[in-house]
């Protein structure tokens, strides 16, 4: 039986690492936090502090980290990736810069590892369920080692190309519309608020006509709750709108609402609401928020 590792026991990931385990895939969960790796031993999976104290065993490692150095630092450190058996496979399920996926395989290549670039849409509901939509590019061969795994945590898979690379170019483009979503349904709230018209009456008429969207629909009953968990936070919505405008001065293209957007959730994580949900920019504008009764 192939053994697959996961590191980052995040919201995400533990759910991933689950999805697995009741697909009755072998899996060992990796992550910096010894809570997050209790609660995967609960679930009944296996467990390390750092990647290379399982890599020699491992077939496949799903990374489900935040940024692109995080992946660097948990695939190399003590020369994990190193001591992986030749023609395992590693697994991108972040949001990362194309770039960087690119250059990560051509050295795995170097070395005879594969390298499938996978991110994911569907947050941590979507990964709790196993219905996550997958943006996939790699090489035939490797996605077929993983199949299992991939089935395991997914609704939807789109396979996009036959290298890595193009499923990042899509999930960073992707999240150009996700994150302006977020930003404008939380400046929409408020300016209900502002002028005095009842927010959770504006909700339920926005969700029956032409402005709704999925996001503002999943995100707006917790800020009529004043619920601002991190399901998704500022921090990742941050990152997020950074890699899209990164990508957009790439190429030379204006992209002006993502940075607008992108220019927002900044100002809140650099205010110290970073680790806050990513509705929590409502505490900047110039409203006193209450949430609202009807839901």
């Amino acid at each position: 039986m192939s053994h697959f590792t996961v590191i980052g026991l995040g919201a995400m990931g533990i759910n991933m690492a689950k999805n697995m385990l009741s697909a009755g895939l072998s899996v060992t969960g990796v992550d910096l936090s010894e809570e997050r790796l209790a609660l995967f031993r609960e679930a009944g999976g296996n467990t390390a502090a750092s990647f290379s104290e399982v890599a020699e065993k491992t077939d496949a490692v799903f990374v489900m980290v935040n940024e692109a150095a995080h992946m660097e630092s948990a695939l190399f450190s003590d020369d994990g990736v190193n001591r992986m058996k030749k023609g395992s496979v590693v697994v991108s399920t972040s949001t990362v810069p194309p770039s960087y996926i690119e250059d990560l395989d051509s050295r795995l290549q170097d070395i005879g590892i594969g390298l499938v670039d996978t991110p994911v849409s569907g947050g941590e509901k979507g990964a709790h369920d196993g219905t996550l939509t997958l943006m996939l590019s790699g090489r035939p061969g490797d996605i077929k080692k993983i199949q299992p795994a991939l089935d395991a945590v997914s609704a939807k898979i789109y396979t996009l190309a036959d290298t890595p690379g193009a499923g990042s170019k899509f999930k960073v483009v992707h999240q150009h519309l996700a994150s302006t979503h977020i930003a404008l349904s939380v400046e929409a709230m408020g300016l209900c608020a502002k002028s005095g018209i009842d927010p959770g009456m504006f909700y339920e008429i926005v969700t029956n006509s032409a402005g709704n969207s999925k996001l503002f629909e999943y995100f707006v009953p917790f800020l009529l709750n004043n619920d601002f968990f991190p399901y998704s936070s500022i921090n990742t919505s941050e990152k997020d709108l950074r890699l899209v405008v990164e990508l957009a001065d790439e190429l030379d293209y204006p992209a002006d609402i993502a940075r607008s957007a992108y220019e927002q959730f900044l100002k809140a994580k650099n205010a110290g609401l970073g680790a806050e949900s990513s509705i929590a920019t409502i505490k900047l504008f110039p409203v006193e928020w209450k949430g609202s009764a009807k839901k």
